[in-house]
């Protein structure tokens, strides 16, 4: 009996490890048996999901899917979710893929199979990164519209070749050539000697005047006009 306690203390305090290592955790985490039973669930997926605490280890991923669907946050087929879920449990097919949530966030999966049959989710909450993602993006796109579209012509040149890294429209016809014919080539390729010896001199002394802060491309704008 004695040694029957000690090793019911040493599993309980295993135990308790286990389910505080897990419930601090950043990230949800479900952990299913073969049969998509809840073995062990963390506090942060229960938030992801705003799920009771009458849905615990020895649940079913099935209760789970329909108090999702009282609560607004599941409105697919169950049986279909669970069909997939089951087929990549039976076939240990690792998986990473985003949900989106009815009430607007975004949801990174990581999905792995585990010994003995069963199946492990990470889940992440990416609403803020992704919304972040999108305004860059949007940025970027304006940015790159406005710099097209100015009547000054913009040039930009690796530092270290001094090879054409980009030319908007303006820079093109200050030039005469398309981008196709510019970008990649050097002044050397593209122009007359003498032509070329100018543009290095500005080069160099431009790369002289921003020495210290180890440029790695060199942005040059010259103000161009029609007909000029």
């Amino acid at each position: 009996m004695t040694e029957r306690d000690k090793f019911n203390d040493k599993y309980q305090a295993k135990k308790w490890q286990l389910s505080a290592g897990i419930n601090s955790m950043p990230h949800g985490l479900i952990m299913l048996d073969g049969k998509a039973n809840v073995v062990a669930m963390n506090n942060s997926y229960r938030r992801i999901y705003n799920l009771p605490e009458t849905i615990k280890a020895g649940s079913t991923l099935e209760e789970i899917l329909q108090h999702r669907i009282k609560s607004g946050l599941f409105s697919g087929d169950i049986a279909k979710y669970l069909g997939a879920i089951l087929d990549r449990m039976a076939r240990r097919e690792p998986i990473a893929y985003e949900i989106a949530l009815n009430d607007g966030r975004t949801i990174k999966i990581y999905e792995r199979p585990m010994d003995g049959g069963g199946w492990v989710s990470v889940q992440e909450d990416v609403t803020d990164l992704r919304h972040g993602q999108r305004m860059l993006e949007r940025t970027e796109r304006l940015l790159a519209a406005i710099v097209e579209n100015v009547h000054e012509g913009i040039i930009a040149k690796d530092a270290r070749t001094l090879r054409y890294l980009f030319v908007n429209k303006a820079a093109e016809k200050m030039i005469g050539m398309s981008r196709v014919e510019i970008v990649g080539g050097t002044a050397r390729e593209l122009f007359s000697s003498e032509a070329a010896d100018l543009i290095e001199r500005r080069d160099r002394q431009l790369l002289a005047q921003k020495h210290n802060s180890n440029p790695l491309s060199i942005i040059s704008i010259t103000p161009f006009a029609d007909g000029e």
